[in-house]
């Protein structure tokens, strides 16, 4: 795994966006090699947690964690209204106030994206993931 050699050096070292993108990148990798090992060919998992609830009218999702798109991705407690259509999972995008930026041409930038992970369901969803039948779990004795 691609580390940023830091580790010799007792004095400033300037760290700028493509150091921080090479950190990113190498940590991403090493995720999706861990995965691919731990999972084979499948792309979508319930990592952890993550239990579905059926009631009357809807599902509700327990906290835990999922892999998809190459990610993993934290899954906080909701609940979903049942509808018609493929059940799948799905990015949801916030951004944390702290990290808002303004960028030296005086431009506004929100640096900080909060990255979570819903149930949705859709008649026409964007990519299939999973079915409201199948769902791959990860069981670790």
């Amino acid at each position: 795994m691609d580390i940023l050699k830091t580790d010799t050096l007792n004095k400033g070292f300037p760290i700028n966006l493509f150091d921080l993108r090479f950190v990113i990148d190498a940590d991403r990798d090493g995720f999706l090699c861990l995965a691919k090992t731990l999972l084979g060919n499948v792309e979508h998992a319930i990592l952890y947690g993550c239990e579905i609830t059926d009631q009357t009218t809807e599902y509700s999702i327990a906290v835990g964690y999922v892999f998809f798109n190459s990610e993993i991705f934290y899954v906080p407690a909701h609940t979903l209204v049942k509808g018609a259509g493929t059940y799948y999972w799905t990015e949801d995008i916030t951004y944390a106030p702290e990290g808002d930026k303004t960028l030296k041409d005086e431009t506004a930038y929100s640096a900080h994206e909060v990255r979570r992970a819903k149930l949705a369901v859709s008649e026409t969803p964007p990519v299939l993931l999973i079915s409201s039948t199948l769902i791959f779990r990860v069981n670790i004795y």
